[in-house]
């Protein structure tokens, strides 16, 4: 089992006791996700809860966001599910 810890007031992230470096950006962005496992989150609601608007110009960002955070995840039993289409869903534990 995977162990998440979250510290909201400090923006910090460990999982199985390792301590994650997250930009605040990616921090909320993961935050989002975690609150949200095992959902689909479309890139649109992404945008407006963790960026604060709306637009399918901008729903390029969060690909690159989503990257960014797979990249400090790998190895971490935490794994970014792209569902094409749709949006992107987290999922934790063994994968």
């Amino acid at each position: 089992m995977t162990d998440v810890y979250i510290d909201k007031k400090f923006n910090e992230l460990k999982i199985d006791g390792e301590r994650i470096w997250l930009t605040k950006r990616e921090f909320n962005l993961f935050c989002y996700l975690f609150e949200n496992k095992d959902h689909i989150v479309s890139a649109n609601l992404l945008l407006t809860e963790v960026w604060g608007y709306l637009s399918d110009i901008e729903s390029r960002v969060i690909s690159i966001y989503i990257s960014y955070l797979r990249k400090k995840l790998i190895g971490n039993g935490v794994k970014i599910i792209t569902h094409v289409g749709l949006g992107y869903q987290m999922k934790v534990g063994d994968l």
